[in-house]
């Protein structure tokens, strides 16, 4: 602000809008809210447009607190916490919480879209003034008081039509920059069901046809004394009539999970004590994640209890863990974890037998396939859960050992693709929306479009309308004086 473009002037916000916040009607009292009367709160703040609320108010709540109607084309600025700076343009006619603040631009001043991104050029300003210890705020006060650059109104007029057109593009660019992350999920679970269902290897089995004729395990899973065991306990189950209209390719088979396994057990069924630190780490089905384990929100037990449920399902480095009910049933991943952890309940462990790739494992129960035939047989009702029964006898589509090490191969690799288009997306949405700041510091700094000679100074335009206000202002208390002096008139004509 030290060097200004030619006809711009510093100035409060208080020069450039009537300033007011709302307030919140009781909530004890029912007949304040559900009526017609829109209700803002800083929540619903940060589109540019705000179109509606979340929540909506009647005339006896608007009566009996400190809300109040603020016009369409007024400005809200949040004010509290972590949303302080989120800023819209109400595109109706709204009440507002006290958290919000709203400015409704003077006419021949600014308008309201300059306002608009006026404030938002400035949330990192009105950030650093917050206010408070957990949940800083900035007040009324401290916004009416804020210094800005104005430039000249036709220059305003300028600045928005370019932001305009700017920022619509920015805006393009991250529409189609959150589309990636839907399509990598969708592309993740097309490389799974293409990995379980043998399309992900179908150039392999060409190359490898004779080794896998030749797999002494393949030999001993397929005698007909095993075909005949698999095919009763899938019948058993009355699995044969849900399996997947898929057909396996040469010298695969569908089995039961239990016939792959050596164990499959859980965590233990009672609520231990767990505290932020402790002798061992305790795994519940919300460190359980797609393919790893989440220790962002580790909790740990005493060695007595870990002891305890340890006996129970002593799981080790590469068994399989899955989560069996609550919010992620269905998730598996393999245990990385190189010492001995504790389970609750709602984790399950599959110890695999030497035929079956842990990794695989993973991926079949993460895949479509998997997920869906696994799923469908939960029960419940509040809580729908997997039952180790049901673990158990759920089908497994198996390939030959060698071709499991090749599937694991090729998933890796093209989930290492990603990761990489991931990563590559993350940091160029960051250099996006610093590109947003970027362009609006521009605006403000008189970069963003020429300077005319003809427009008239803001420090002009403020002194005209200052003048103006004043003058309205003598008027208005001229007019109260004479109806004053009008009523006590009529008073004594009266007595």
């Amino acid at each position: 602000m030290n060097e200004l473009p030619k006809g711009w002037f510093i100035t409060p916000l208080d020069e450039l809008a009537i300033w007011g916040a709302g307030g919140t009607p009781k909530r004890s009292e029912p007949s304040y809210y559900g009526g017609e009367i829109p209700w803002v709160k800083t929540g619903d703040l940060g589109p540019k447009y705000l179109k509606s609320s979340n929540e909506f108010i009647t005339e006896l709540g608007v009566s009996n607190s400190s809300a109040k109607l603020f016009k369409k084309g007024s400005v809200a600025i949040a004010m509290y916490g972590a949303t302080i700076g989120k800023t819209s343009i109400l595109d109706f006619d709204a009440t507002t919480n006290q958290a919000c603040a709203v400015g409704q631009p003077i006419g021949d001043v600014t308008t309201t879209e300059f306002l608009y991104y006026l404030l938002n050029s400035e949330k990192n300003g009105f950030i650093k003034k917050g206010k408070g210890g957990a949940q800083p705020n900035i007040s009324q006060q401290i916004i009416k008081s804020y210094q800005v650059s104005l430039p000249p109104l036709n220059e305003q007029k300028r600045i928005v039509e370019k932001l305009d057109d700017v920022l619509a593009q920015v805006d393009a660019i991250k529409g189609r920059l959150d589309s990636i992350p839907n399509i990598i999920k969708r592309f993740r679970q097309s490389v799974l069901a293409s990995a379980v269902s043998g399309k992900l290897t179908e150039e392999w089995r060409k190359l490898n046809l004779m080794s896998l004729l030749s797999i002494n395990e393949l030999e001993e899973l397929n005698t007909a004394q095993r075909k005949k065991q698999i095919i009763g306990r899938l019948q058993k189950a009355k699995l044969l009539e849900g399996l997947p209209s898929i057909e396996l390719p040469k010298f695969w088979n569908w089995c039961s999970i239990d016939l792959c396994a050596l164990k499959i057990t859980d965590g233990t069924h009672h609520s231990p004590e767990s505290h932020a630190e402790g002798d061992y780490m305790y795994v519940t089905s919300k460190n359980v994640r797609e393919g790893y384990i989440d220790l962002s929100k580790i909790t740990y037990v005493s060695k007595d209890t870990h002891d305890e449920i340890f006996s129970r399902c002593d799981v080790a480095y590469g068994d399989v863990l899955y989560v069996k009910d609550g919010a992620n049933t269905g998730l598996a991943c393999v245990n990385n974890i190189n010492e001995q952890i504790s389970l609750l309940s709602s984790v399950g462990v599959i110890k695999v037998a030497n035929y079956l790739l842990p990794k695989y494992l993973q991926h079949y129960l993460n895949s479509p396939i998997g997920r869906k035939l696994m799923l469908d047989k939960m029960g419940g009702t509040a809580i729908k859960r997997l039952t180790l029964k049901k673990i158990k006898e759920s089908p497994l589509s198996l390939p030959p050992i060698e071709e499991q090490t090749e599937i694991v191969r090729l998933v890796d690799e093209y989930f290492a693709l990603a990761d990489t288009i991931e990563a590559q997306v993350n940091k160029a949405r960051a250099r996006v929306d610093s590109l947003t700041q970027s362009i609006l510091a521009k605006a403000f700094r008189g970069e963003l479009v020429p300077q005319d000679d003809s427009d008239e100074p803001a420090d002009k335009l403020l002194e005209r309308i200052a003048q103006a206000k004043a003058e309205a202002e003598a008027l208005a208390k001229a007019a109260k004086k004479a109806e004053t002096a009008k009523k006590r008139a009529a008073k004594k004509a009266s007595a």
